[in-house]
């Protein structure tokens, strides 16, 4: 009898979730309020027309626009990005502001427009690749590049990379990498005058205009200097002071200028743009 009692008791326990068991589907669980507290507010989800499926609407998801340097944060671990409001309209040449960059030295020749070679973190100039819009501009069999002679006005922004390049660049660097963009010389029309010692000047402006469908655009920067400044000359004999003399640089003055012309339209539904770089330079060779 005992027996018998037990096992009419397992039988109700197993039976009685049976019993209450329908077809109809389970609402959704919504989930504790209080724990969501200061999290996403729960989807709500309708049943379809079936009445057995729950279906989730459509989310649309905008992001922002990541900035040049959140994206170079994300190809390289160390790298800076140098924007072209660092120096526009103050006069300055390519060797002076990557000179502000961390980690990466100039040797120039002296004066404004002079030959100028960089390197990273003690590399040598042969070691450090230069692009300009992802194309190569030195080979590491060439020696280094003359960075004295790149036209900042026709740069948008410089990419900076210590110790390893993006494998948008192709990832094998000794000295890092140092990456020129162009721009496309929009903006209000503006120019500035900067004068600088030694007999130097830079002229700087652009601007952008409408023609019809057409989107025009120009920035032009135009530099003379004489670089004819004093110096201790020891004559060639270092170890006999009494010849020594206070000399003045000649034949180290410079001329140069250049600039990027841009027009664009809408063709379909992408965008012709046609642009053209030019730029010059002449220098002394000092003695």
């Amino acid at each position: 009898m005992d027996v018998v009692l037990r096992l009419l008791l397992l039988l109700g326990l197993f039976a009685a979730p049976a019993s209450g068991q329908t077809d109809e589907p389970l609402p959704p669980d919504e989930g504790d309020e209080a724990g969501h507290a200061g999290l996403i507010e729960p989807i709500p989800l309708e049943p379809d027309s079936t009445g057995t499926r729950y279906v989730a609407p459509v989310q649309y998801v905008t992001g922002e626009r990541i900035d040049p340097s959140r994206v170079l944060d994300r190809q390289a671990n160390m790298g800076s990005v140098l924007d072209s409001r660092e120096w526009t309209g103050q006069g300055l040449d390519a060797a002076e502001v990557l000179g502000r960059a961390a980690g990466l030295s100039i040797s120039s020749t002296g004066g404004l427009g002079a030959a100028a070679s960089l390197s990273l973190r003690g590399s040598s100039s042969a070691q450090v690749p230069i692009y300009l819009d992802g194309v190569l501009v030195n080979r590491p069999d060439a020696g280094g590049a003359n960075v004295g002679a790149v036209n900042l006005q026709s740069l948008e922004r410089i990419e900076v990379y210590r110790g390893s390049a993006p494998m948008t660049l192709g990832g094998v660097s000794m000295g890092g990498a140092v990456h020129l963009h162009s721009g496309t010389g929009g903006g209000p029309l503006a120019g500035s005058v900067t004068a600088r010692s030694y007999g130097g000047l830079v002229f700087e402006g652009g601007g952008q205009g409408e023609a019809g469908p057409w989107t025009m655009s120009l920035r032009a920067r135009a530099l003379r200097a004489d670089n004819d400044w004093e110096f201790q000359d020891d004559r060639g004999t270092i170890y006999n002071p009494n010849d020594d003399a206070v000399a003045t640089r000649i034949n180290n003055d410079v001329r140069g200028g250049g600039g990027i012309a841009m027009a664009r339209r809408d063709l379909g539904p992408g965008e012709l743009a046609l642009s053209a770089v030019a730029d010059f330079s002449e220098h002394g060779l000092p003695g």
